[in-house]
């Protein structure tokens, strides 16, 4: 478990404000209303296969990768649960769903994107989901050529609450991780963060945040509007280059 002290160096200051350098994104929960969705999905396609999944089991892989949460799985319901019959059911149910009735956005996506691109901020998505259903996604939604990275869960071998996919999205910005502002839902997210030596904003979704995870956050907001200002009052932000 990754949960070191949050501490931004005295040289990433400016007038007691963080510089932020790059943005990074985690993308279920947090640029999308997905984790609700997956929930839906994980119900109906283990349905199919006659299981009936419970929710707090189905919440521990909220921020996981495919491989983590294949783990969790077969370890509480037995190597026996049909989880690839399982998984290729979610995925075909989800695929429809979502060309039927499009990516659910979540509220000031388009907004805070637009603010950190006309400062010139480096962006990147850093999520635990499989690089087919990230791009899916984020294409789906309009917005992939508004991120300069996409890192995801088969670039990294250990998933959130390890750094390694922070680190990895910072370094493809080519900004230091002290540099970036890191948005994100699930208390892995926040703990890898934290452990990348970013500046983690928690923006809640379906997990109440606990003290602990609180702690290790530079902020907490209510949406992504609210991160925008956010950045605005209480950072100082500066383009790669500016140095």
């Amino acid at each position: 478990m990754y949960i070191p002290p949050l501490r931004v160096p005295i040289g990433a200051m400016v007038d007691n404000k963080p510089i932020i350098r790059g943005a990074l994104f985690d993308m279920d929960g947090l640029l999308f209303d997905t984790e609700r969705l997956s929930l839906e999905l994980w119900y109906a396609a283990s349905a199919e296969h006659g299981y009936d999944m419970p929710s707090e089991l189905l919440k521990r892989l909220i921020g996981r990768t495919a491989t983590d949460g294949r783990g969790i799985l077969l370890k509480e319901l037995g190597e026996s649960f049909p989880y690839d019959n399982i998984v290729a059911s979610y995925a075909e149910i989800g695929r429809k769903r979502v060309l039927d009735e499009g990516v659910p956005r979540k509220s000031g996506v388009e907004r805070l994107l637009q603010y950190l691109t006309e400062r010139n901020i480096p962006r990147a998505v850093a999520t635990s989901s499989p690089r087919a259903t990230a791009e899916f996604l984020l294409r789906e939604a309009d917005i992939y050529e508004l991120f300069n990275a996409l890192v995801t869960g088969d670039d990294v071998t250990k998933g959130k609450p390890a750094p390694d996919i922070f680190e990895l999205a910072a370094e493809r910005l080519g900004v230091p991780p002290q540099h970036c502002v890191v948005f994100e839902d699930s208390p892995a997210g926040i703990r890898a963060a934290a452990a990348a030596g970013a500046l983690p904003v928690l923006i809640p979704d379906l997990i109440s945040p606990d003290p602990e995870i609180r702690d290790l956050c530079f902020a907490e907001c209510v949406d992504l509007d609210d991160a925008r200002e956010l950045l605005a009052a209480r950072t100082s932000l500066g383009a790669v280059g500016r140095r």
